[in-house]
């Protein structure tokens, strides 16, 4: 259709757009002189053709700056055309893809504040959009100004495009539709949904809805099953950096948007004015603490203002004529959608059916059990009840394993309980109706069908088959001897294990106590332990002198320190780091006996504060005199790395010290320079707090972590393989060559230093009376 002139005036340049129902065309408008986008309508359908009229009345009336100016309508060649204002900016989901973090959060706020407020003057005029999404939202890049276009007829052939019904019965997309929307209902609260559904993928720049799955039924349970993690668990859980207010305004966002997508649409904020309203109360409570205006962006951070009096009155006409025209009834079934709806539950059950062990376990070996049954109605002998009875025996064993296979599903699939829960139930009710119906079956045919049973259960035969039902039962009982108890609280439990590792990051985990996440850490060590056949300790010989080595189990966990913590450094961004397999790092720091046993050398020998004593750590060692002198005797030991160290050093913990925010316990677990130091050593000052030790303490003296690792922080500061990095700014080289230290050490009077997230470096030939190592390996 390019270079067609329609309507004697329009001049087709290049198609734009295309959707399921019709096509977008940039043209330029000879008579007015100014560039415009048609919209033409595939279909010639009349009833389609008269809510194309319609919408194109309607942009005429509420003629908004949110909405595109329609100038015109006409048909020709029995198509309908729209002619409207050509859109300049890009849509949001470009603005996501393409501009991660181009905009601030006032601005986003402000962004998010003129969307809702183009939802209420919808709604206001009666209009319920039915389409909300990223690709029907335009923003303008230097204002922040938005367009929210009509019917999403530009067709996203990326992800988001998958279509409940197709050409006249198009519905909307349904990553952004709500739970009654799919059902084949809608009101004004699914709008509401849609906007929410749609503002948190933006403040989380995130591609993807938070219901995208490739299968579309998949998506239409996720829909009306699924509760996606709030917007505040999201950005905890990512290195975001806030300062306290951003913090309290973005907890204040988050609760918006879960009560705006709530499945229950009486749960949900009443109108988009609400929304709109304390979308804008968040930004000014955030600009009152901070200014972000800068230079030309200043227009990004601005308001849209409520609707006025002379808008509300107009757009309440143009309600008024909508209902006259189509009704007052704004919801109803859709035939079609409920249909696919429901085909979307029975798909996903039988999915998940499939996915369950104990389905697939208990399926199996019914079809055993009918396989030696077979049915007749003579009498039966006393010898050959004996047979049939161990076949009885042997099925209510069938129970235990339904009971079994069950909890150990629940274990196992851990999104299967939080996401799925309505499904799971619906699965495993299905399967224990499966079971006794089939019991049932057996139990009224059993008068008339013991006899041919039996003589199918010769001795070869039944023994084969309780052989197959033994290994079975066997397999399941061996995966359940681990999973069947949680090592401690179920819900902690459940919301942290995640199929291999520990996650210390998540949100129910960072609320517990220190004493809690220290109790709870040494659990899940020993849990660990048991389950790979591993003791907690063990001793590696090495040139005849015993090393206790610790297991620390995998897990994920936050590396660094947040921008609250006291005695930060800059070099510390807080980032989450997974180990994803189990290593064993030293009970202790290495020790001068076993230096000397393994080099035959004591270098500290004749140096300030050092004596020589067999328990003491090895000092005056540095990171290249532990590679070319002690590790290559080793073999499989290194150092570990500071990602390892520091796992390690805080057991579970997340807090300022190893074992919580309390600097009242620096002297149960760390040997630092205290009171007993400044008695021996005057002139140094000393923290007010006493540990026993003016110097270096043997090791293992004071309390271990939850991990059962001593003198993290505290006696010697220890090596780590890596070369030092600045985490907040990884480019950095200007402490290229150098090697980290992790822990304070016993010479240490700064509280700071005793963090667990406190770091040091030196060059590799460095040094002195207060650096030391430990050592660890990963099994193959």
């Amino acid at each position: 259709m390019n270079g067609n002139l329609l309507a004697g005036k329009y001049l087709t340049q290049e198609l734009i757009g295309k959707g399921g129902i019709g096509e977008i065309y940039k043209a330029i408008d000879q008579k007015k002189k100014r560039t415009v986008a048609i919209k033409r309508l595939m279909s010639i359908d009349k009833v389609r053709k008269r809510r194309f009229k319609r919408e194109y009345r309607l942009l005429r009336k509420i003629d908004h700056p949110f909405f595109v100016r329609a100038f015109d309508f006409f048909e020709h060649e029995e198509h309908a055309y729209l002619v409207m204002e050509l859109v300049d900016g890009k849509t949001l989901r470009e603005v996501i893809r393409e501009h991660k973090n181009s905009f601030s959060l006032p601005e986003q706020l402000a962004i998010a504040n003129k969307i809702a407020r183009a939802v209420e003057i919808l709604n206001l005029a009666g209009i319920i959009h039915r389409d909300i999404k990223p690709d029907n939202i335009i923003i303008d890049d230097e204002t922040g100004d938005i367009k929210l276009l009509d019917l999403g007829l530009a067709k996203d052939t990326t992800y988001g495009t998958v279509q409940i019904t197709k050409g006249d019965d198009f519905l909307g997309t349904p990553l952004y539709a709500s739970p009654e929307q799919v059902k084949g209902e809608h009101s004004y609260q699914s709008d509401i949904f849609s906007l929410c559904t749609v503002l948190y993928q933006f403040f989380l720049w995130e591609d993807r809805s938070p219901f995208y799955d490739e299968n579309e039924f998949a998506i239409l349970y996720k829909i009306t099953d699924f509760s996606p993690p709030s917007l505040m668990e999201k950005i905890l859980l990512s290195d975001k950096q806030l300062n306290p207010k951003e913090r309290e305004c973005l907890q204040e966002l988050s609760h918006l948007l879960k009560e705006g997508m709530d499945k229950n649409p009486q749960n949900r904020p009443e109108t988009a004015n609400q929304v709109a309203d304390r979308l804008a109360q968040i930004q000014q409570n955030l600009l009152h603490t901070k200014k972000y205006i800068d230079g030309g962006r200043a227009k990004r951070i601005q308001l849209s203002n409520p609707v006025d009096t002379n808008l509300s009155k107009k757009l309440a006409t143009i309600r008024i004529n909508y209902q006259e025209v189509h009704g007052n009834k704004i919801t109803g079934p859709q035939n079609k959608v409920v249909a696919i709806y429901h085909q979307a539950i029975e798909f996903c059950k039988e999915q998940w059916l499939l996915s369950l062990i104990v389905v697939n376990a208990l399926l199996l070996l019914l079809l055993v059990i009918a396989a030696y049954w077979t049915f007749g109605g003579e009498s039966i002998k006393p010898q050959e009840n004996k047979i049939w009875n161990k076949a009885k025996e042997y099925q209510s064993n069938a129970d235990l394993l339904f009971a079994k296979g069950i909890a150990a599903e629940k274990n196992k699939n851990r999104e299967l309980l939080l996401q799925s829960k309505t499904l799971y139930q619906l699965a495993k009710t299905k399967a224990q109706e499966y079971f006794n119906n089939e019991v049932k079956m057996l139990q009224k045919r059993e008068n008339i069908s013991k006899k041919q049973a039996i003589s199918s259960l010769n001795s070869a035969n039944f023994e084969k088959f309780m052989e197959n039902c033994r290994q079975r039962i066997a397999t399941i009982n061996n995966m359940l001897s681990i999973q069947q108890q949680t090592p401690f609280d179920e819900e902690v439990w459940n919301s942290c294990w995640e199929n291999g590792y520990f996650d210390f990051t998540s949100l129910i985990w960072v609320n517990l106590s220190a004493n809690q996440q220290m109790n709870y850490a040494k659990k899940y060590q020993k849990w660990y332990a048991d389950k790979i056949g591993e003791p907690l300790e063990k001793k590696v010989q090495i040139s005849g002198v015993a090393i206790p080595m610790m297991l620390i189990p995998p897990g994920k966990f936050w590396m660094g320190s947040p921008i609250t913590e006291v005695d930060r450094d800059e070099d510390e961004k807080q980032h989450t780091v997974t180990i994803d397999k189990h290593y064993w790092i030293g009970k202790y720091e290495i020790t001068q006996e076993q230096w000397f046993k393994v080099t035959g050398k004591k270098p500290w020998q004749g140096q300030d504060y050092m004596h020589d004593n067999t328990a003491h750590p090895a000092t005056y060692v540095s990171w290249n005199a532990i590679h070319q002198q002690f590790l290559p005797k080793l073999r499989k030991f290194t150092l570990p790395t500071e990602v390892q160290w520091e796992y390690a050093c805080r057991g579970g913990t997340d807090s300022r010290f190893p074992w919580g925010d309390d600097i009242n316990y620096i002297g149960k677990y760390a040997n630092i320079m205290d009171k007993t130091t400044n008695m021996k050593h005057p002139q140094h000052p000393g923290i007010e707090v006493i540990d026993g030790f003016a110097e270096l303490a043997p090791v293992g003296n004071l309390q271990s972590n939850a991990f059962g690792v001593h003198d993290m922080v505290g006696n010697a500061s220890e090596w780590c393989q890596d070369d030092y990095q600045n985490f907040a700014n990884k480019e950095a080289k200007s402490f290229a060559g150098y090697k980290v230290s992790r822990g304070a050490a016993w010479n240490h009077f700064w509280i700071g230093s005793m963090r667990s997230a406190y770091r040091s470096k030196f060059e590799p030939h460095f040094k002195n009376s207060t650096t030391g190592f430990r050592i660890c390996y990963i099994p193959k």
